[in-house]
């Protein structure tokens, strides 16, 4: 078996120096067979772990630390151009990046992230107007140390924004928004798509990048590049226009909806094979884990059709499980966000076929999805939009065919890999009653969270809840557009619970009110539930939980079970 671990977090100094003791440092040599590194910016992708862990020769994924700070360091990628744009030389997912209107306001607007913390270090540059900007994830699939990268179908990034600050920022990149869409293949002219790729082919071979990345660019149509009508080189203008590559991620993100998942599906790869096939790309470059490649590892089993209904020796025990989200609420985020997680994890278990189902109002039914169709709800939508539009759908399909095959002249040299194994469909509309019948016709299992139906109804509306338990309900946060019927209760202030060093548990209370927020999950079967473990939160700041501390991970502390100078007597 190998031992793998996911590097995830750091401790900082107060002058933000990387500290990995000597039993960590001892642990990793001994009992860990290579790390995978997914930290993001500082530390993560400037090369910092990468030094530590090749400096005590510890195997890792990825780039090397050399590589990695000449890719990461966007100073070393950019031309003296006109003052519109700034942004830190050293952070991710665009953090602290915004528009500037003069000369003035870029040098205040670098104060302030200096100012923040972001960076030390800032970079202004030339905002492009009237281009349209596009990322793309990077596999390599050569052998040992012989590089051969290949560069799935690229996405289009389209901001509808009337905003001035019209950029693709950290909330428009990883919170559920209206102002952002994406298409795959991007709506470029098939050259460019294809100019698109072997670009970023040769940047990853060029900057010595390694198992994978994903590199962010501009197309500036021909009409709107007169700035860069002296570019030189294979990548850059052309007679349709030019093509510039901006960023380089040298670890791309990892979360449930990510490009890198994104992409990687529409090429054939789930989730797990994915992660599977760049930590054995990484193993195969060092010879005292070839072995642990060598040996093929199973891949999930999947269906061919959700419309299969016939039974097979194939299908003998394995049952199918139909997960329902979406709707037309303003919680629909929130339930994709639940059901693509219970999809995934269901998905790996071999007695069950696990078909997600999208509750599409907006399109008069409901979708059945393929494992390419996931994202944020409108996300979701829109992939379904284009991949039923036939003309979309005949590009999509020649461009995975071909990405594919590229992929398939590196991979099919490895012993470890399995080949692919997420098939093209496309989804499947029904209406709600229709769906109903196959359910019952395949015998499916609905996962539907959450009570029966009365017990539904008293907690969907705050007042029967409060009349049922006899105590008001909190503050709960204003939908858009708000309800026909609203009530008013008091506002309970919460004391603050902050990380501090001056604490023995790092944590301290700040406050009077003596009220904290709690949550605890409950399961089971009516009359005979069972809490699980409470936890408290611990926020950036404010009354209220901001968008980002509920949707995106890792912006605020989720602690289970809370220590016991925040609440006694806890037992899980």
């Amino acid at each position: 078996m190998l031992n793998l671990i996911l590097s995830l977090l750091s401790r900082y100094t107060q002058t933000h120096q990387p500290i990995l003791n000597l039993s960590l440092k001892e642990h990793l040599a001994a009992s860990v067979d290579i790390v995978f590194p997914v930290i993001h910016a500082q530390f993560g992708e400037d090369g910092g772990i990468q030094e530590l862990l090749e400096k005590y020769n510890i195997h890792f994924v990825g780039t090397g630390s050399s590589q990695c700070r000449r890719a990461f360091d966007k100073v070393a990628k950019s031309q003296t151009i006109p003052i519109l744009q700034v942004k830190p030389v050293r952070a991710g997912s665009s953090i602290g990046v915004t528009v500037a209107y003069g000369v003035a306001d870029a040098l205040k607007k670098a104060k302030d992230i200096k100012l923040e913390g972001i960076d030390e270090q800032v970079i202004v540059e030339m905002f492009l107007e009237g281009g349209s900007e596009f990322t793309a994830i990077i596999l390599d699939v050569g052998s040992g140390t012989d590089c051969q990268p290949i560069v799935l179908i690229p996405y289009e990034v389209e901001l509808h924004s009337n905003d001035d600050d019209a950029i693709f920022n950290y909330r428009r990149k990883y919170l559920p928004t209206r102002k952002v869409a994406y298409h795959t293949p991007p709506r470029f002219p098939i050259e460019v798509t294809r100019t698109i790729r072997e670009g970023a082919s040769w940047l990853f071979r060029q900057l010595g990048l390694r198992d994978f990345a994903r590199i962010d660019g501009w197309f500036l149509p021909s009409s709107t590049n007169s700035f860069f009508g002296t570019t030189d080189g294979k990548f850059g203008r052309s007679d349709m226009g030019t093509i510039l590559f901006i960023n380089i991620n040298l670890i791309s993100g990892i979360e449930q909806t990510s490009f890198l998942f994104q992409q990687a599906s529409k090429v054939g790869f789930s989730h797990s094979n994915i992660l599977r096939s760049i930590v054995h790309h990484a193993c195969s470059r060092f010879p005292n884990l070839e072995s642990y490649v060598d040996i093929s590892s199973h891949l999930p089993r999947r269906s061919n059709s959700k419309l299969r209904t016939e039974d097979s020796d194939q299908n003998k025990g394995i049952r199918k499980v139909f997960v329902i989200f979406g709707g037309n609420s303003s919680e629909r985020q929130v339930s994709v966000i639940s059901g693509t997680n219970v999809w995934l994890n269901l998905q790996g278990f071999d007695d069950l076929e696990v078909i997600p189902c999208l509750l599409a109002p907006q399109m008069a039914g409901l979708l059945m999805l393929d494992h390419g169709q996931f994202g944020h709800c409108q996300e979701v939508l829109d992939a379904c939009t284009e991949a039923t539009d036939p003309s979309r759908a005949s590009l999509t399909s020649q461009l995975r065919k071909q990405v594919m095959g590229d992929l398939m002249e590196g991979l099919e040299k490895h012993r470890w890999f399995n080949g692919f194994d997420i098939t093209d469909e496309k989804p499947v509309k029904f209406s709600l009653h229709d769906w109903i019948k196959h359910a019952k016709e395949v015998q499916a299992t609905v996962f539907l969270t959450g009570p029966g139906i009365l017990a539904s109804k008293i907690c969907m509306d705050k007042v029967a809840t409060s009349l049922a338990v006899s105590h008001a309900h909190g503050p709960i946060e204003m939908p858009n557009p708000p309800p026909e019927k609203l009530i008013f209760e008091p506002f309970i202030k919460m004391d603050e619970i902050i990380v501090s060093s001056k604490s023995a548990d790092g944590l301290l209370w700040e406050g009077e009110s003596r009220w904290v927020e709690i949550k605890v999950g409950v399961v089971g079967k009516r009359g005979c539930m069972q809490s699980l473990c409470l936890s408290i939160t611990v926020k950036e700041g404010g009354d209220i939980l901001s968008l980002e501390e509920k949707f995106q991970g890792g912006t605020c502390i989720n602690l289970t079970p809370p220590p016991p100078s925040i609440v006694r007597n806890v037992s899980c």
